[in-house]
């Protein structure tokens, strides 16, 4: 149930709205969980999105304006620029602008004063990759990445310091839950350059992967193998108050955060976005004694899985008439919200309140 994200051209780089720091150890509620790819955050005052641009064929733009809108006031203003993703994070925006890999960050308070020129108000935080999936978990940055010709940094810390890279590790960053959690991508077959041919058969198995989650460098457990869907960190699964949620061949499914657990069906009636359902995964090639992983360009974003969120209110999935379903955590009551999917709008977690909320150009509220 993994993507395959990779970008030969330029792919903007903006970082995840949603800081998650909150230890499930500590006093604080969990941190909420959004999935997919992150184009809105807001604060006390401003709500952060972009515009929900698209192709004739309706996929996303892969850059679109980044608009403010006033929460008080109800107005949208336009700011100077054009992102895939953003992120906020201590009063700070990060972004990067269209066809360009270096994160530019800007006080929101600059971005709001002046949306055209905050430019000079900017700085360039040193780090560059290819990339059009990030988020924040803990103290770290999560990157979509595997690839070294379109970037390799799959995590980095939030000075950007101290950067993993896929060709060492051989995984992701996928959450944080009090500690940090990885899933580890063990490809069933590497095409190598000794092969004297690569079959289909070969193919089929350098595009079939086990995705092992593992709490720090400890390995927990093999938590799906799949071959079509999505593998970038933020695609398919939460990591929320000591559970893994995530879509496989049984329903919606949740797991202890330990290595006896066992996989419970929460919602047996989950459906997957068809789009993500059929995009294949990226084929294993060798390079150094490990392998990277590559496939075709594809320049605009992929599909994101129909699970959007986890928060103290639930688990969030919509389905594909457009009704969005809101489950308990357990499983035990479903009930679907009075606000349906809208490709016009974009959706998020609020860094404010934890709530599952919604913004376009024509207004803003919480899913319920």
């Amino acid at each position: 149930m993994y993507r395959s994200s990779k970008n030969i051209a330029l792919a903007a780089l903006l970082l995840f709205g949603s800081v998650n720091i909150v230890s499930c150890t500590s006093n604080e509620p969990p941190a909420p969980v959004y999935v997919g790819r992150s184009v809105a955050a807001e604060d006390e005052k401003y709500v952060y999105f972009l515009a929900a641009d698209e192709y004739e064929d309706g996929r996303d733009f892969v850059d679109s304006s980044l608009l403010i809108y006033n929460r008080e006031l109800g107005t949208v203003t336009d700011a100077s620029a054009e992102s895939q993703l953003l992120a906020l994070a201590d009063g700070k925006l990060y972004l990067s602008e269209a066809n360009d890999t270096d994160i530019v960050s800007v006080a929101a308070a600059d971005l709001v004063s002046d949306p055209v020129a905050w430019r000079k108000y900017s700085s360039d935080a040193g780090l560059e990759t290819f990339t059009h999936e990030v988020a924040v978990y803990g103290g770290r940055l999560a990157l979509d990445c595997g690839n070294p010709i379109v970037g390799d940094i799959s995590s980095v810390s939030l000075d950007f310091a101290d950067a993993e890279l896929f060709s060492e590790t051989e995984r992701f960053l996928v959450g944080y839950d009090g500690d940090y959690y990885y899933i580890k991508v063990v490809p069933h077959h590497i095409i190598s350059d000794a092969d004297e041919s690569t079959s289909d058969e070969a193919i089929n198995e350098a595009r079939r992967y086990d995705f092992v989650l593992c709490r720090g460098d400890d390995e927990l457990y093999t938590l799906l193998t799949a071959d079509r869907g999505a593998y970038s960190f933020n695609s398919f699964a939460a990591i929320y108050d000591g559970y893994v949620y995530y879509p496989d061949e049984s329903g919606l499914t949740r797991r202890g955060l330990n290595a006896g657990s066992e996989p419970e069906v929460i919602y047996s009636g989950y459906e997957e976005n068809e789009r993500f359902a059929e995009n294949i995964l990226p084929i294993a090639y060798g390079l150094d004694g490990g392998f990277y992983m590559h496939e075709l360009a594809n320049i605009a974003p992929q599909p994101s899985s129909n699970l959007l969120a986890v928060t103290s209110d639930g688990v969030y999935v919509r389905d594909n008439d457009g009704a969005i379903l809101i489950i308990s955590h357990d499983g035990g009551s479903v009930n679907e919200a009075a606000h349906r999917y809208s490709d016009t709008e974009r959706y998020f977690v609020s860094g404010v309140d934890g709530k599952f909320k919604y913004v376009s150009r024509d207004g803003y509220g919480i899913v319920e």
